[in-house]
């Protein structure tokens, strides 16, 4: 009796210190792999959201799907486009040609053509897009003027003083953004949990340029 209590103790101690790891390092086990394909296509159970809506005109890009037998040399012998699809755990794979579709795929275990996912980093090329947009339709003078003309929240923030042009050159000065995940206190583990936790993504401590 005294091993089984002894070992329900052990369990309990092992379960709770399991819980506290997985609770500090929850944006790492969200953001790698088996994971990271649940946390990619449900961000918006994730993090706070925003809809914007779309406007009138819908241009769907037409398809005209054909099969895609291709193969590739790797490591001495020809592979197929699954086999490849397998080895980089690719969530989404379409080709287009043309301004069509001629061939999509989704091995990924949440995919479809239906489902939305985490864009990261193309984020930057639409929004340049809609900037441009702006620069157009007038909502946006010139992209000299400093970011904080036109977000007031970032006032007293390192943000102050950066342009729109700094942020779309990427070249604002805030912060020494290395991607180094394995630092628990580096500038882009700080700007996740930010992001995951409802903190605010402007109050960087780091002066901005000039």
């Amino acid at each position: 009796m005294r091993i089984e209590v002894g070992g329900w103790l052990l369990g309990a101690a092992a379960a709770g210190a399991g819980a506290v790891w997985l609770w500090r390092h929850q944006d790492e086990v969200m953001t790698h792999r088996p994971v990271n394909e649940w946390t990619f296509t449900h961000m918006n159970l994730l993090m706070p959201t925003e809809d914007v809506r779309r406007g009138g005109d819908v241009f769907p890009l037409p398809r005209r799907p054909r099969p895609l037998e291709v193969t590739y040399g790797f490591e001495g012998r020809e592979r197929s486009l699954a086999e490849l699809h397998a080895r980089t755990n690719t969530t989404s794979f379409v080709v287009l040609h043309g301004g069509e579709i001629v061939h999509e795929a989704y091995p990924g275990t949440f995919a479809g053509d239906d489902v939305r996912f985490q864009m990261f980093s193309m984020t930057k090329s639409v929004t340049s897009m809609l900037i441009g947009i702006a620069l157009d339709e007038g909502a946006i003078k010139d992209v000299t003027e400093s970011v904080t003309v036109y977000c007031r929240g970032l006032v007293g923030s390192a943000f102050d003083g950066v342009t729109i042009e700094h942020l779309l050159d990427m070249s604002s000065g805030v912060g020494d953004l290395v991607e180094d995940y394995t630092v628990r206190d580096s500038l882009i583990n700080r700007f996740a949990k930010a992001a995951t936790g409802g903190g605010s993504l402007s109050l960087f401590s780091v002066a901005a340029p000039g």
